[in-house]
């Protein structure tokens, strides 16, 4: 296995450990991670394990370059929601992105059309249909 797939296990431990009861953590099964190694390719790793546990999570089936594309929409969605950025008042209503009454899923009436976030599921999903981004999770 590769060195880079090896810490990738070690993060998507430490990731979904955060949902487990104390005695089903598996973090402590592994040993601790050098940070004299190259910081590069523990992102590169953090990277993979998110993608996994995203698919653990959520049923998502999308590659890495999907899963970028959602947490971008999550980080937009959290400006907008902070007031870190603010919507273009003079845009058009299926573009600002938040000024206007959301679009709800047909199925499940939670999911906002403008940011693609499906409340009740806790994911992006403006890609996927009825809100369960391919999955039955």
């Amino acid at each position: 296995m590769e060195k880079v797939h090896e810490k990738a296990l070690h993060f998507l431990a430490a990731i979904l450990d955060v949902y487990r009861d104390e005695e089903k953590r598996e973090l402590n099964a592994f040993d601790k991670l050098d940070l004299k190694d190259d910081i590069t390719e523990d992102f590169t790793a953090l990277l993979l394990a998110i993608h996994v546990a995203m698919q653990e999570l959520t049923g998502f089936d999308g590659d890495l370059i999907d899963m970028t594309h959602a947490l971008n929409k999550l980080a937009f969605q959290h400006l907008m929601e902070t007031g870190a950025v603010k919507a273009d008042e003079d845009a058009p209503a299926d573009e600002t992105y938040g000024n206007e009454e959301p679009e709800l899923c047909e199925k499940c009436g939670e999911w906002d059309a403008a940011t693609g976030w499906c409340k009740k599921h806790g994911v992006y999903t403006a890609q996927w249909s009825n809100c369960n981004m391919g999955g039955d999770k």
